[in-house]
């Protein structure tokens, strides 16, 4: 059970674990190595870890080996980087279905370091399973994307970054991120994003919400005193 207020879920270094630390340290579970901060040319022995954890509690990463995929533990780094943020995509659906946010109403999450496209679809696809089969979670009394503007935020980092600049704020606006999108930077890592790096991608009237409001309003943090 979710003992605190506020939860995240992370991939690197952190990958997918629900930050309800002081409840999984009592179970002995805890994260693997962290993760390299920067791209190695020698290709990875594939590694399996994690055997004999509940679904509920294993992060979705392996020892030092990445995130656990459908297609195993990835061998090279760019494979890594890229699927870093598939361990997250379950624990998101599972929570928006199992009711957490009616049980627990005043649980927040975040979702960091997942990216952003793919919390679109899953998410139009989740909204419309929904409609078809909801009396099998009588729980969920609204839509699942509603849970999500109340509950859920998103952050930044890693911003997806098409060669045609323009194609990334049209695909994100699913998520509302005038409201849900929190700046973050994922410093001192060799990838991190800098904050104007970051904005300029974004439309002129997101920047202010993502660069502070949001983030202000989610972790409830004292409003700035004007200079």
């Amino acid at each position: 059970m979710v003992d605190i207020e506020t939860a995240s879920f992370r991939s690197g270094s952190d990958a997918g674990t629900l930050y309800v630390r002081r409840r999984a340290d009592r179970r002995g579970v805890t994260d693997g190595p962290s993760r390299p901060q920067q791209p190695r040319a020698r290709a990875r022995k594939p590694r399996v870890s994690g055997a004999g954890r509940s679904p509920s509690t294993r992060t979705s990463k392996a020892s030092g080996g990445g995130p656990v995929t459908a297609a195993g533990v990835p061998d090279y780094y760019v494979e890594y980087h890229t699927l870093c943020g598939s361990g997250m995509y379950g624990h998101f659906v599972s929570i928006l279905c199992h009711g957490i946010f009616e049980r627990f109403p005043n649980t927040r999450l975040a979702m960091v370091e997942g990216g952003l496209v793919p919390f679109v679809g899953f998410l139009w696809r989740l909204d419309t399973n929904w409609k078809s089969c909801r009396t099998e979670i009588p729980w969920c009394r609204r839509r699942p994307s509603e849970y999500v503007w109340e509950h859920v935020r998103f952050a930044t980092q890693p911003l997806e970054s098409p060669e045609d600049a323009e194609l990334l704020a049209p695909a994100i606006q699913g998520l509302r991120p005038w409201d849900t999108l929190m700046y973050a930077s994922d410093f001192p890592h060799w990838d991190f994003d800098e904050p104007e790096q970051t904005l300029r991608q974004l439309p002129e009237d997101w920047r202010d919400a993502v660069r502070a409001r949001n983030a202000i309003e989610f972790f409830r943090l004292p409003a700035a005193a004007p200079a």
